[in-house]
């Protein structure tokens, strides 16, 4: 859900910036790397935490 709203507000300002600049092609490149960057960022801190759940519920169970 806050990847989706992350999302509108980014392409909002690729189109503000796009259309002050008219180098439509690289600001949505740029747009396009902070997204990809910003959601595997979250993919591995998600993995990484669930990992830390698991080992402490094993532990508890124990």
């Amino acid at each position: 859900m806050a990847m989706a709203i992350g999302v509108h507000d980014l392409m909002y300002q690729a189109r503000a910036i796009e259309n002050d600049t008219f180098q439509t092609f690289q600001i949505f490149a740029v747009a396009t790397v902070i997204y990809l960057a910003g959601s595997t960022l979250l993919m591995v801190l998600g993995n990484h935490f669930e990992g830390i759940a698991k080992r402490d519920r094993r532990s508890a169970n124990a």
